[in-house]
């Protein structure tokens, strides 16, 4: 049997303020996160790249941090897995919060990632 490991873990800087669905229990919430990743240029150089991330709340603990704790320019670290679903007869996927950790950069600093 084969070792299967489904985790990514997203760490970088808040953008704009997390959307919900919903109130109280049952409610969703969405961050995005800015990130980079190394990408290697024409000429034999990696430099960072600039990526913008949405991941997905659905469990309520999780949601009610984001709603009381979570803002723009927030640094932090989301452990997500990834998962698909069905809604209305579409196919969608995300990268859904199993953890956050928070981190003391940029604490309370507003960026310019808005989009």
């Amino acid at each position: 049997m084969a070792v299967n490991l489904n985790e990514c873990l997203i760490s970088g800087t808040v953008v704009g303020d997390p959307m919900f669905s919903g109130e109280g229990d049952g409610s969703w919430g969405f961050v995005q996160v800015h990130t980079t990743y190394p990408q290697m240029d024409s000429g034999g150089q990696y430099k960072d790249v600039d990526q913008i991330v949405q991941c997905v709340s659905d469990m309520d603990r999780h949601t009610n941090t984001l709603r009381k704790y979570v803002k723009n320019g927030k640094a932090l670290t989301l452990s997500t897995y990834y998962r698909t679903w069905e809604a209305d007869g579409v196919q969608n996927h995300g990268l859904f919060i199993r953890k956050l950790t928070f981190a003391s950069a940029n604490f309370g600093q507003e960026n310019n990632y808005n989009n």
